[in-house]
């Protein structure tokens, strides 16, 4: 499959992701699925929905391609399925809130990576440096 991607986006010149390989997109979406299956399944919504899965998917914003599915119960944290901080050198991580913990971030800050994250109003950034053409 890896040999029928076509490449649809390409950084180019001044702009603020020319910087970047590839842009790498996070997200998940959630659907209910039987009662039956509650607990293999468990859901966050107990009384409407007390069993849903979660497919969690990465891809490629470059190559306009998924590059990882994962299924897992809705209720679990989506954490575990990030990847590992350091194997994103070179790209732009893009990812909402369900997603990151502060122990993430700092772990990806650490391998100078660079991400823009969606966090939730529990959250207090402090922006230190930032992008500026030229």
């Amino acid at each position: 499959m890896r040999d029928c991607r076509v490449q649809t986006l390409e950084p180019d010149g001044e702009q603020a992701t020319a910087r970047f390989r590839d842009l790498v997109i996070e997200d998940g979406s959630s659907f209910a699925v039987k009662r039956a299956l509650k607990d293999l399944f468990p859901g966050r919504f107990t009384t409407r929905g007390p069993a849903a899965a979660e497919l969690h998917a990465a891809g490629s914003g470059c190559a306009d391609d998924v590059t990882a599915i994962h299924r897992a119960p809705d209720g679990e944290a989506e954490r575990h399925l990030l990847p590992e901080p350091g194997r994103q050198a070179g790209c732009l991580f893009l990812a909402d809130r369900g997603d990151p913990g502060v122990s993430h971030v700092t772990a990806v800050q650490a391998h100078e990576e660079a991400f823009v994250i969606r966090l939730s109003v529990a959250h207090d950034p402090c922006v230190t440096a930032a992008w500026q053409p030229g």
